[in-house]
Parts: structure tokens; C-alpha cells; sequence
């Protein structure tokens, strides 16, 4: 499936690569906003806005778990289908992640939340040694990523 509108997108091409993009299935599925959220940074960082975006998936993580309910109604294939379709491998940290996240919205357990925030902790590590085999990050880092 792809978007309604294929060959408009502003500000990037990051979301191109998606067989499903992260809109059609938040919108198929009436994903609630800060979950929707989650999503899109989760898998947007890498192509885009790298460290920030992991920092605002973790910030709607927060919001989502200060909020009332956020389980949602929708089939745990659907999420299988969106991975399968984008070559998001189910055993890698963003696979882990977008599961977790997927446990969370259908459960409305928030148990799962500080694994899915550990998990984004994750990603952030991996990014930023990417960053740093390419040479790309000298300064600027996170506190705790700092050498």
C-alpha cells in the first residue's frame, strides 16, 4: 500500500522508503496521538533527525503513559505487516521497539514502557557509534555518551 498522496512529501524523502509509511498505518488504524508520535520518530531517526528524534519518541512515551488509556483496537498483525513490509527485521532494536510499542497500544500495559524506553536508549547508543566509526560526532553528544 502506499500513501494517497506517493509523490508529495515536504521537508525530506525519509519516509520514501517505506512500502506502508508510518501515516497510513497510523491512520488505518486510528492510532492515538502520542502513540502515532512514537512511531513516526522511531522510524524516522535514522534518515532524519537522528538523536532528537529518539528524544521526542521517548518524550511521547512519557505523555502517552501520563495520559488516560492509550490501548487502541487493532490487529497485532497489522504492526507484523508494517515491519514485513518496511524490511524491519522483528529481532533488531527498532523491531524490539516498535513490538513493545505495539504491546503497549493494544494492552494499555505499562509495563512495557520502561523496556520501551530502554530501548530507545538503545538506538540512541547505536546511532551515535554509527556517528562516531563515520567520524561524524565530536562534541555536541549527550552527557552520558560522552567519552
Amino acid at each position: 500500500m502506499k500513501s494517497a498522496v506517493p509523490t508529495e512529501q515536504v521537508g525530506g524523502t525519509h519516509y520514501r522508503q517505506y512500502l506502508i509509511e508510518p501515516i497510513d498505518f497510523i491512520t488505518l488504524n486510528n492510532v492515538p496521538f502520542c502513540q502515532a508520535n512514537i512511531l513516526k520518530y522511531l522510524c524516522r531517526y535514522k534518515r532524519k533527525g537522528g538523536l532528537e528524534d529518539l528524544a521526542k519518541a521517548r518524550h511521547y512515551v512519557k505523555l502517552a503513559v501520563s495520559r488516560e488509556s492509550s490501548q487502541i483496537e487493532f490487529n497485532h498483525l497489522d504492526m507484523r505487516r508494517f515491519m514485513e513490509a518496511n524490511s524491519i527485521d522483528e529481532n533488531s532494536t527498532l523491531g524490539h521497539a516498535l513490538g513493545l510499542l505495539n504491546d503497549f497500544m493494544r494492552e494499555d500495559c505499562y509495563h512495557h514502557v520502561t523496556e520501551l524506553l530502554e530501548t530507545i536508549d538503545k538506538l540512541e547508543a547505536e546511532l551515535i557509534a554509527e556517528q562516531r566509526a563515520k567520524g561524524n560526532y565530536s562534541s555536541g553528544l549527550p552527557k552520558k555518551y560522552q567519552a
